[in-house]
């Protein structure tokens, strides 16, 4: 797996975002939509045959948040690069102490 191999950080952030693409699309494979319609209820009288929508606003939510958490983290690496001009995470003395 490259985040536990690489001491760059833009491909640590990389391989992440990919596990949870991965994550994301195992939970949509997991849900039944076999023979059902999306739950769009016009008829209030019959609420029977619909997709269960949890999954998808799950999915979207997680999409949300691992794009603001990968954007964030490479704006810090960005700042970082600017601030030593090396992406190696071997080198920061920082996370030593």
């Amino acid at each position: 797996m490259g985040s536990c191999n690489s001491k760059n950080l833009i491909k640590i952030f990389i391989s992440l975002s990919i596990a949870e693409t991965g994550v994301n699309l195992l939970f949509l494979a997991m849900a039944d939509f076999a023979g059902k319609k999306a739950p769009i209820i016009s008829d209030p009288s019959v609420v029977t045959g619909f997709a269960d929508p949890l999954p998808h606003a799950l999915i979207l939510t997680s999409i949300v948040i691992g794009t603001a958490v990968t954007a964030l983290g490479l704006t810090v690496t960005a700042r970082y690069f600017g601030f030593k001009g090396t992406l190696d995470i071997s080198l920061m003395k920082e996370l030593k102490n």
